[in-house]
């Protein structure tokens, strides 16, 4: 729908009231990066697996943004590091074709 500055907002205000939570900075990062804002994307993704490093799909995120980046390297690395195994066939069916 295009309403990324108040997607963007509510998930600013989510990490604001729960700043241990990684779903939060999952919620935040996925409309910064819908939105084009890639660097704060990978900062919010980054905290994410901070806060839970074997949650599935986080990595496979951090990967896309990587990407767009043009850090394919990267994200390549930010794939194979996925824990779920079908977020990471997922991912790695996306992440070779880029480079």
């Amino acid at each position: 729908m295009g309403r990324f500055d108040e997607a963007i907002e509510f998930g600013r205000r989510a990490c604001e009231q729960d700043p241990l939570s990684a779903r939060s900075y999952i919620y935040l990062g996925l409309p910064l990066h819908a939105a084009g804002k890639l660097v704060e994307a990978e900062a919010a993704f980054r905290k994410a697996i901070e806060l839970a490093p074997e949650r599935a799909a986080i990595r496979n995120s951090l990967a896309l943004v990587l990407l767009d980046q043009g850090r394919k390297d990267e994200a390549l690395v930010e794939a194979l590091a996925e824990p779920d195994p079908i977020f990471r066939a997922q991912i790695l069916a996306i992440v070779p074709q880029a480079l």
